[in-house]
């Protein structure tokens, strides 16, 4: 999934956050859920399930988020007095029985998702759910063409870091030096009017200097910041059980790449040690994955 060629990628030039254009894992445990929320920016995603028990979806349509949203601030008024965007915080969770109760207008649809199938969460549709046990799933975010209209009018949490924003200008700008047809195409009129008339920016101005700046200077300096905030990433390397490295001297690589990062910046306060997780699946002949986490602070 991080080979995904779409818009989101070709307006975010060089820029890379784990989880919105950059493939983020998730592992699931017995009972575990995922509070209801959208998202970020109101971005369509795809979540492909690689292993382990199934992952249950319950997802409201677009249409009906906002009667969620009416229940939510009926019951939890003080949340959303401190911040307008309280269900982007995804720590709201309401069993879709008692929602459907609360508002029986609501359209609340199901869905098990089982290992090597994929969930495609359409934009602005509201999603939660939980997982049948242990479990290894993959999902990043991706944009269409009906998205570039949605985006510039999203509401962005102010109160929690690292909330994920695009400003228009700059991903407009990389946009057109990717594909230069949508400076007249009526897939991006939607953004160009909202860059014009809401920001006032001279759109002919910015075609020019992107046209300049396109002779001028190398591919790798042609693309613009466009996005900020994001997680923090955790890398994984994934063995088989015949390639399993020797813990001491995985450990000990380990201490040597900390004591090289330490040096090399400031920013990092301290690594946490490796740890070996092995993964096994009770009466089954298929071989168990390994994992070894190399967990650290960027």
């Amino acid at each position: 999934m991080a080979e995904l060629s779409t818009v989101l990628n070709d307006g975010l030039g060089n820029s890379k956050i784990y989880g919105i254009n950059e493939p983020y894992f998730y592992f699931g445990a017995w009972r575990t859920t995922f509070a209801w929320h959208t998202e970020d920016l109101n971005l369509p995603a795809i979540n492909f399930l690689h292993y382990g028990k199934p992952k249950f979806w319950y997802s409201i349509g677009r249409h009906d988020g906002h009667l969620l949203e009416e229940v939510v601030k009926k019951y939890m008024n003080d949340s959303f007095a401190k911040c307008a965007e309280h269900m982007r915080h995804k720590t709201t969770l309401i069993n879709p029985y008692i929602l459907k109760k609360l508002c029986p207008e609501i359209t609340i649809h199901k869905q098990i998702q089982r290992e090597g199938e994929f969930i495609i969460n359409f934009p602005g549709c509201y999603h939660a759910g939980f997982n049948w046990g242990f479990n290894i799933a993959e999902a990043v975010n991706f944009g269409v063409h009906k998205w570039l209209d949605v985006f510039p009018k999203c509401g962005v949490c102010q109160c929690q870091e690292n909330n994920v924003n695009i400003n228009p200008v700059e991903f407009y700008k990389n946009l057109i030096t990717k594909n230069p047809k949508m400076k007249s195409s009526p897939v991006s009129k939607g953004l160009r009017g909202y860059i014009k008339d809401n920001l006032g920016e001279n759109l002919e101005r910015i075609h020019e200097q992107i046209e300049a700046r396109y002779l001028a200077i190398t591919n790798n300096e042609m693309y613009n910041k466009a996005m900020f905030g994001g997680r923090k990433m955790i890398r994984y390397q994934l063995y088989t059980e015949n390639e399993l490295p020797d813990a001491e001297t995985d450990q000990t690589n380990s201490s040597c790449e900390a004591k090289n990062s330490l040096m090399k910046s400031q920013k990092i306060k301290e690594v946490k040690k490796i740890s070996v997780i092995k993964i096994t699946k009770a009466n089954s002949n298929r071989k168990s994955p390994r994992i070894v986490t190399n967990n650290r602070k960027n």
